[in-house]
């Protein structure tokens, strides 16, 4: 193998984007590539985009029509994603393409770039975010070898890779099952199938809780926690991260140990968590306040479930729906005695710690299988996965 750069073994392409606000420049049937629709797939080839160029839109924007074959980047937000477009496209200036020259197989380009990604992210530059420009992605180094070779490189990644996919798949059955799981273990808990014999009552939501209204301005309490919506993990209800509330300026929700906070932008999102510690929060949050008697990692994990996601997500339609307290509060739920409801939590609890066990295996083993791959590129690229055939391709 030897070493040449990209533009040695093909045309480089960048893209742009017409105006968006010209109908006519859009919805046509020209494909046009974003990093978004790179991100979404999950083959190595593509033929489709989620928004179109007309003729017109591609003739007056400094997008390019690029043939069928090429290679195509993401060059920024982030750098990484690869595809092969398997019709003539065009893309925006978040992309750059090859069309690779007759003795460049497009396959062995696509996986060599799938093995840089370190790499590329290191020519990058820029403040906001990092973008490979058409230069860095010229002169980015590429090893070459006959084309033979190249396609008996490409079909021994694809069978390890083939067998590696099979395992993956495997493993996110499973993720999926524990998933089921654990809406199964939710279900039979509040519909009273976990501990039959015990007494439950139809409560409305509204009677469990009540609402804590106080606001407070961070800088006041600078070294109190803050929850923000995007630091709470869906359904688990687990906060990703430890901010300081002197990190904010807006005005917050102030909560107190013992106070559920129900996210109630997105209920879909399913954000629910049972504070262990007072803080201030993110005004998205509606904070409650269980009545005496009423556990609030009993109703945490209520509001977690399926039907009542479903329901609060049914109230409020739009881009950002938020529901109101008054909205979810009729909402009924079986409520046992106060020691009843602390038993229900812990053996949902219990079998989560069990789930959780298995779920941890689960990913260690799709993270082993990104390692091996990664591993099977950076033979391939070195020439030791293959045995070269110097009596037929030298």
């Amino acid at each position: 193998m030897y070493k040449v750069t990209i533009d040695n073994i093909g045309s480089v392409y960048s893209g742009g984007t017409p105006k968006t606000n010209v109908a006519k420049y859009w919805d046509g049937d020209i494909v046009w590539v974003t990093p978004k629709d790179l991100s979404e797939v999950n083959s190595v080839c593509i033929t489709d985009s989620a928004r179109k160029l007309t003729k017109s839109g591609l003739q007056k924007s400094s997008a390019q029509l690029i043939p069928a074959g090429s290679v195509v980047l993401s060059s920024r937000a982030p750098i990484g994603y690869v595809a092969i477009v398997d019709v003539d496209f065009a893309t925006n200036q978040g992309c750059k393409s090859l069309k690779p020259a007759d003795s460049i197989y497009n396959k062995y380009v696509y996986y060599y770039l799938k093995s840089q990604t370190k790499e590329l992210n290191k020519r990058g530059s820029g403040t906001t975010f990092l973008e490979l420009s058409k230069a860095a992605f010229s002169n980015f180094e590429i090893p070459i070898c006959p084309l033979p070779e190249q396609k008996r490189i490409v079909a021994k990644i694809e069978s390890l890779f083939s067998r590696l996919d099979n395992a993956k798949d495997s493993l996110l059955r499973v993720r999926q099952e524990i998933k089921r799981y654990r809406q199964a273990v939710l279900k039979a808990a509040f519909e009273g199938k976990v501990f039959p014999r015990l007494h439950y009552s139809e409560i409305n939501l509204g009677k469990l809780v009540s609402i804590r209204n106080e606001r407070k301005d961070p800088q006041d309490v600078p070294n109190m926690q803050y929850i923000g919506m995007a630091d709470v993990e869906g359904f688990t209800g687990m906060v990703s991260k430890c901010l300081f509330a002197k990190e904010m300026k807006a005005l917050a929700a102030f909560f107190r140990a013992g106070d559920i906070l129900y996210g109630r932008l997105r209920p879909y999102l399913n954000k629910v968590v049972a504070a262990k510690s007072p803080g201030v929060a993110s005004t998205e949050f509606i904070v409650m306040i269980p009545e005496t008697g009423v556990s609030a990692d009993y109703i945490a994990w209520r509001l977690r479930t399926k039907d009542f996601v479903d329901f609060a997500t049914s109230l409020n339609n739009g881009d950002r729906p938020r529901v109101k307290f008054e909205q979810i509060s009729s909402f009924n739920i079986k409520t046992p005695e106060s020691k009843e409801q602390v038993k229900i939590v812990q053996a949902i609890e219990s079998r989560f710690e069990r789930a959780k066990v298995l779920e941890d295996a689960v990913e260690q083993g799709l993270e082993k299988i990104e390692q091996l791959k990664q591993s099977i590129l950076k033979k391939a690229f070195k020439g030791k996965l293959v045995e070269p055939d110097p009596k037929k391709f030298y």
